[in-house]
């Protein structure tokens, strides 16, 4: 029994950490974390990221009738929080670290709106309230805020989802971004029209169907609305096979920088290793080879000092670090160096933070721009080691 608890102990360790792989399943498997994951690249590439897939700007800010002649006040970070939600990101932020909220808004103006409805005020932020609220949401507090509401907004989506319609994950994928993008009863209009057919091609026409109602030019399946639909579905399509499973022909994202480069992100949940390159071509043979392709992890820049990527033989770990004495002292106990990585920004750039796993004989550091990440490691027996270096 002792040995039992034990063995049920370090599984449970093992699953928060994401060291154990997850049972390859139907159409209708579990929607767990690395289906959120997914959806969380798609929803972010949509809203802020740009069109690209697993890019989320977390400063993204829009003023009222900016994104919709039917949003009256401002729509706020990767997930784009609109009005109220936007305020309770906000409020959020605030109840994490009142005192650095209060250093940033020193005249406490975007305090005073916490208990305001911003939507019926159809506040218009002034250029210095704008200001303050970019830079609430690019703090600490406002990265992890936004993770968070996202999580919980989308479990529910998701729940949703499972009781009314379906538990085939594509179509869950879908009904979550129609619905963040048109709220419930555009969802269930969406969703009832496709008679119990939740194919992905078929939610699509369903929502095409919106353009022929000629009495409301911002319904969620309007014609304005189809290149983002189109993306999600083909995103949707392109990351999760049939059976939940992610697809091996993935068409990576290139940074519209000229100096600067996408770092892609993959996981082996074989060793629990998180693997990090710019070169399209590794990262095909690594999904072929089993690996899961997570999005972008950040983007580093062509020019600064060197990150240095090392690899263990025996262990089949990989490390990155930007000392010359932890490369040197890697390769004096055998680790092999594979040369330059990628570049560091300077201080002033977006910190990627390392996290130590004392525990695991490979995949034992992650590196990763999400403290609320961090933070979740820290929670399961990880060791947070500070900043490792900086994207842009």
């Amino acid at each position: 029994m002792r040995k039992l608890q034990k063995f049920l102990l370090a599984a449970l360790f093992l699953l928060a950490a994401g060291l154990f792989m997850k049972p390859v399943e139907t159409s209708a498997a579990t929607f767990g974390e690395n289906e959120y994951r997914i959806l969380g690249n798609i929803i972010g590439g949509v809203e802020s990221g740009g069109q690209v897939y697993g890019n989320k700007n977390y400063s993204a800010y829009a003023g009222p009738y900016e994104n919709s002649d039917k949003e009256v006040t401002c729509t706020l970070g990767w997930p784009q929080y609109y009005g109220n939600e936007g305020r309770n990101l906000i409020n959020r932020i605030y109840q994490k670290n009142p005192a650095n909220f209060k250093r940033i808004d020193r005249t406490g103006s975007i305090q005073s709106r916490l208990g305001r409805d911003w939507e019926t005020d159809r506040w218009n932020p002034n250029e210095a309230d704008k200001n303050i609220l970019i830079q609430l949401i690019s703090t600490n507090e406002g990265h992890a805020a936004q993770d968070e509401m996202y999580s919980t907004l989308m479990s529910g989506m998701v729940r949703d989802c499972q009781n009314t319609y379906t538990t085939d994950i594509r179509a869950i994928m879908m009904y979550c971004e129609i619905r963040h993008l048109g709220g419930l009863g555009p969802v269930n209009r969406i969703f009832r029209r496709c008679s119990g057919n939740y194919s992905v091609d078929n939610i699509v026409a369903s929502l095409k169907q919106d353009e022929n109602d000629r009495s409301n030019s911002n319904q969620v399946g309007d014609r304005k609305f189809w290149s983002r639909h189109e993306k999600c579905s083909a995103w949707v399509k392109q990351y999760v096979g049939t059976s939940g499973q992610q697809q091996a022909n993935i068409t990576f994202p290139t940074s519209n920088r000229s100096d600067a480069v996408f770092m892609l992100r993959f996981y082996n949940p074989n060793s629990g290793e998180h693997f990090y390159t710019s070169n399209h071509t590794e990262g095909s043979v690594l999904v072929k080879a089993g690996w899961r392709y997570e999005g972008v992890g950040w983007t580093a820049p062509l020019a600064g000092d060197p990150v240095y990527r090392l690899y263990n033989p025996n262990a089949g770990d990989h490390h990155y670090t930007i000392s010359a004495s932890e490369r040197d002292n890697l390769i004096g106990y055998g680790w092999r160096y594979e040369g330059i990585g990628w570049r560091t920004a300077p201080h002033t750039g977006i910190p990627l933070y390392r996290a130590y796993n004392p525990n695991a004989k490979a995949g034992a550091h992650h590196f990763t721009t999400s403290q609320s990440e961090i933070r979740m490691l820290v929670g399961v027996g990880w060791r947070a080691e500070g900043v490792a270096w900086y994207g842009v």
